[in-house]
């Protein structure tokens, strides 16, 4: 579905997985976000048992986050799991006064909900798959880790790089110096990707 190759990054049992997305096998099962999926004795000792396998996506206006939605989109569906939509409404690097800071941060809040929204009916188009969405506000990083530790059922963080250049924040700390710290893997799509190739991947 989306052409890629993936790097897993760390999980709890300290593993480094090197993926290609052609070489694994998964359980194909219904399309809806809240349908009940059989997992098989592995996944159900990996994520508890009747626990869905969702992809969780951060959304931003940048390509490469369109590019992490399509591949979890399409992943979802072939295996029968779910997607969760996160946009994040980071702190402002410097306080205006009264009104006009609160006129700010509603303004951010309110791109954030129309970002995700937008992501959700994408996910819906392409899939079939109704997202689970959220808006939080934070350091990116720091309400990544809080929104998958808060939650069995997420089983991979999607992220995509830059087409070029720097590979872009996210990547760059889960992929860095806390690549080991997530109890789940991180899955990383090139963002030079070519669509075809992504979806066949996916």
């Amino acid at each position: 579905m989306f052409p890629v190759s993936l790097a897993g990054i760390a999980c709890r049992y300290g593993l480094f997985l090197a993926l290609s997305i052609v070489a694994v096998k998964v359980q194909r099962g219904k399309l809806a976000f809240h349908t009940n999926v059989t997992h098989s004795p592995l996944a159900k000792s990996i994520t508890g048992v009747g626990a869905m396998r969702t992809y969780l996506v951060v959304i931003d206006d940048s390509p490469e986050a369109s590019l992490a939605l399509r591949f979890a989109a399409r992943r979802a569906a072939r295996t029968g799991g779910g997607v969760a939509v996160l946009a994040i409404v980071t702190p402002q690097d410097f306080v205006a006064f009264g009104s006009v800071q609160a006129t700010i941060e509603a303004e951010a809040r309110e791109h954030a909900e129309e970002l995700v929204a937008a992501a959700a009916d994408a996910v819906v188009q392409e899939a079939g798959v109704t997202p689970q969405i959220m808006v939080k506000s934070g350091k990116p990083a720091d309400v990544v880790r809080e929104v998958i530790n808060a939650s069995d059922e997420i089983a991979a963080l999607v992220l995509a790089t830059a087409a070029n250049g720097a590979p872009g924040p996210l990547v760059a700390h889960f992929t860095g110096q806390d690549a080991g710290t997530l109890p789940c893997p991180v899955m990383i799509v090139p963002g030079g990707i070519d669509l075809a190739r992504l979806d066949a991947l996916s």
